[in-house]
Formats: structure tokens, C-alpha cells, sequence
């Protein structure tokens, strides 16, 4: 028998933006919700606004007049330790104006400072119609991945030159016990 363990056990912040309905802001260095924030790369002049409206956890519409190498939106994960984890997935649902490629990824923070990327092996593509995504990864078997951090973020790297209108209509992460 497989058990999964429920999304708010992994990403909270998810969940408490489940629960906040009509929020809204400009983009910027401050969390939607507590555990979940844009970020944007400081040699980027990207601007914007982000709301949650009824039925989707984020709607983005992005300008950017200076690119940057990077752009993300990263949720918060209580996923100290992977030992005991078989399998670490998700599954979103996506649309945008505009065909994208968004590069989802595990960052995992280390003892001595700094993080270690694991990316998982396939991009979303988000277009105008609502698309279902799912990707999984083993992390015994990431290259460099620590096992036990401080730690641990969920990020979707976003197109960090064009703007971007992009809907987030769900998103959930889960763990399989190994």
C-alpha cells in the first residue's frame, strides 16, 4: 500500500493561500503568505502584480524592462530530512497568454551556508489553455542532494526575459515513504 503524505504536511504555504482569498500585491520581496515568495534577480528591473483570486492560487502578470538570470516563485517545504523518502513529486495545473517554460526545482540549504539545486528532469510548459504537469524524483539518486538540511524550498523558475501573464491554478506536492 502506498501512502502519500498530504500537501500541507510538505508546503503549508500552499495551504494558507488556499485560504486567503483575494489577495493581491504588487511584485516584490514580500511573501504572498507566510513560506511563499517571488524572487526576483537584483540585476533584473522585473515588475508586476499577483493576485489569488477564487479558483486559482496565482495569477502573474509580469513586465520586464531589464532581464535577469532568474526569476522564481519559491514555497516554503517542512522537509528537513529525505532519508525515509522514496519518491518526491508534485503536480501542477498551469495556463499563460503565452507558451512558457517554467523549471521546477528542489533547493536544499547547506550546514555550512549556500544551497544545492536538484532540478527535476522536465519543464512545464504552460500555454493558453489549462495544462495538467506532474514530475517526480528519487533522492537517493540526485547528484549532491543532501539528505538531512536546514532547509528545503520548492521553485518554479519563471521566464526571467519577457513578461509573462501565467496562471497557477493549482499546485500540490507530495512525498512517498520509502
Amino acid at each position: 500500500m502506498i501512502r502519500l503524505r498530504r500537501n500541507g504536511h510538505v508546503a503549508a504555504p500552499l495551504d494558507g493561500l488556499r485560504q486567503a482569498d483575494g489577495l493581491s500585491g504588487p511584485l516584490n520581496d514580500v511573501p504572498l503568505v507566510k513560506g511563499l515568495i517571488f524572487r526576483i534577480d537584483p540585476a533584473a528591473r522585473i515588475t508586476g502584480q499577483w493576485s489569488s483570486p477564487r479558483g486559482r492560487l496565482i495569477e502573474l502578470r509580469s513586465e520586464v524592462a531589464q532581464p535577469g538570470a532568474w526569476f522564481g516563485l519559491h514555497v516554503t517545504l517542512a522537509l528537513p530530512d529525505l532519508r525515509r523518502v522514496a519518491w518526491l513529486g508534485f503536480v501542477a495545473r498551469t495556463a499563460s497568454l503565452d507558451a512558457i517554460g517554467i523549471r521546477p526545482c528542489l533547493r536544499s540549504g547547506l550546514p555550512g551556508g549556500g544551497f544545492h539545486d536538484a532540478f527535476f528532469d522536465r519543464h512545464i510548459l504552460a500555454h493558453a489553455a489549462e495544462t495538467d504537469h506532474h514530475d517526480i524524483m528519487d533522492p537517493a539518486r540526485q547528484p549532491g542532494l543532501p539528505q538531512r538540511a536546514p532547509w528545503r524550498e520548492f521553485i518554479l523558475f519563471l521566464p526571467p526575459r519577457q513578461g509573462i501573464t501565467w496562471s497557477l491554478h493549482d499546485l500540490r506536492l507530495f512525498t512517498i515513504p520509502a
